[in-house]
């Protein structure tokens, strides 16, 4: 390197192209819908003028601008549903900030548990069941009312409405 000049004399960097600069940054999904109760990963990407790509999703400032519907975590982009509605989610990397929206829809449900779980009857004998149903908000409903009963073997067991079983 001495003997050609000691260096490339105040060009630029690689045979005198000029360095790559960020041109935005790209925060994917650009979109998305989630239950209320759940996480949505979010992903930013930085873009540079000569077509290059990085994932800066660890290096991102990250936040939320409504916090009452989602929140996310400040160094890794993962967003968690609060309440239902609508939040754009941002990450800030360089200088330059992307954006994405997050929907939160009504909590899904999750399981469905009947209790008990076993019964034995005898013939004409009625017992309740109920039916509990989780959701990925962590809330839990009795939906004995709203459920359909059925048995799996009507020669032993009769079910009616409500979650009765009778023996036959």
């Amino acid at each position: 390197v001495a003997g050609c000049g000691g260096g490339d004399q105040g060009r630029d960097p690689i045979l005198g192209l000029p360095a790559a600069t960020l041109v935005n940054i790209a925060v994917t999904p650009a979109s998305a819908t989630i239950a209320l109760g759940t996480t949505q990963q979010f992903v930013a990407t930085a873009v540079y003028s000569d077509g290059s790509a990085q994932d800066v999703s660890t290096k991102s400032a990250w936040t939320s601008a409504a916090p009452m519907v989602a929140t996310v975590t400040a160094a890794s982009g993962n967003a968690s549903a609060l309440s239902q509605g609508s939040a754009v989610i941002s990450a800030s990397f360089n200088g330059k900030t992307g954006t994405a929206t997050l929907t939160v829809s009504p909590p899904s449900l999750m399981s469905l548990a009947i209790t008990p779980p076993a019964v034995t009857l005898f013939a004409g004998e009625t017992r309740q069941l109920a039916a509990t149903a989780t959701y990925s908000d962590g809330s839990a409903v009795d939906v004995t009312t709203q459920s359909q009963f059925t048995s799996a073997n009507t020669a032993a067991v009769r079910s009616t409405s409500g979650g009765a079983i009778t023996g036959v």
